[in-house]
């Protein structure tokens, strides 16, 4: 990089965690900063980001270099005003604005977007976006968002919320309770909420200890402490979908979590059927995965596969089974009790 190039500070603000990077004009990341989230009143909010970011500008020696402050938050955000309107978050107040703050301590310009907006944003400029002008950018993690780009632009809609569906009902319930939102059913916090529900009926498992907080880390301790008891090797299962996971980047991430837990990976290529569209990996991308891992003295193997062809690999058998039984005008709770059979 040459001394005299100047940077954008990005600071990508989500539900469990804050980042704050120091990026190029071609979208390289030459540092960065993480620190949990805390939801609390946005003034104290805002003291600690700038407490971070002047860490990580004094680590990094790029303060005078900052051209702009780009901002992604989750939440409604007004783009004409540039005001964060209204987020579950942090706690807002109307007579203050954060934006404004960080442009009085760092006298650049700052800009805030929603923050799936700013990723589509930025498919567009440094991804999908260069080789495709209509896609769909969705982002799960603690809740559920979409931006929608037709003909290389951003869709916004009128209130900045067009393409949104994380309050969008799922149809019925389960045991007669109301029918869940996607995003209290399908995010990383409505996964682990329903994950905490199950446990109620396994009071004795390592994980129930953890109480209101469940990571994959506390997932991890358990499997850590079934190999201490029972000296087992733990098997972890590792579906491999083309162009989402099966990249090397998840490949380093995946050895990072797993390389000291006494067990081995068993890759599991996607096998397709109808009503998705997962594709499976190709081969150099399952064997350059699979050589990653081994790389990092993880055991590895990848499933044989049988019956594809035919529809009867795994996934598939069963797919064809629920179709059988809608056909035939089996119920739900048929088909429910044949499966435990």
């Amino acid at each position: 990089m040459k001394r005299t190039e100047r940077v954008v500070l990005g600071i990508d603000v989500g539900g469990t965690k804050v980042c704050v990077g120091v990026v190029t004009e071609d979208g390289r990341v030459l540092d960065k900063q993480r620190y949990p989230h805390r939801n609390i009143p946005v003034e104290e909010w805002t003291k600690e980001l700038m407490a971070q970011t002047d860490a990580l500008l004094e680590r990094c020696g790029m303060r005078d270099r900052i051209a702009a402050v780009g901002i992604g938050c989750r939440g409604n955000v007004d783009h004409r005003s540039q005001r964060l309107m209204a987020t579950t978050i942090m706690k807002l107040s109307p007579e203050y604005d954060f934006c404004q703050a960080l442009r009085s301590r760092y006298g650049r310009p700052v800009y805030i977007d929603n923050d799936v907006k700013a990723v589509a944003c930025a498919e567009i400029v440094f991804g999908a976006g260069r080789e495709c002008g209509d896609f769909v950018c969705y982002n799960v993690g603690t809740g559920i968002a979409v931006a929608s780009v037709a003909e290389g632009r951003l869709i916004r809609g009128r209130d900045n919320n067009a393409g949104e569906i994380s309050t969008d009902y799922l149809p019925g319930g389960r045991d007669g309770e109301a029918a869940p939102g996607l995003e209290a059913a399908a995010s990383g916090r409505g996964i682990e909420d329903q994950a905490r529900a199950l446990l109620d009926a396994c009071p004795d498992s390592a994980l129930a200890a953890q109480g209101e907080k469940l990571t994959a880390r506390d997932v991890l301790a358990a499997c850590r402490y079934y190999y201490q008891q029972t000296g087992r090797r733990l098997t972890f299962e590792y579906s491999l979908v083309h162009g989402v996971n099966d990249n090397l980047r998840e490949a380093a991430a995946l050895s990072k979590l797993i390389r000291h837990e006494h067990g081995h990976v068993n890759l599991i290529p996607v096998n397709p059927i109808k009503e998705r569209d997962f594709v499976q990996s190709g081969q150099k991308e399952i064997q350059d995965f699979k050589n990653l891992l081994e790389k990092n003295g993880i055991n590895v193997t990848i499933r044989r596969e049988m019956g594809r062809d035919i529809g009867g690999a795994c996934g598939q058998l069963r797919k064809g089974f629920l179709d059988e039984e809608k056909a035939q005008g089996g119920g739900q709770d048929e088909m429910t009790e044949r499966s435990g059979e």
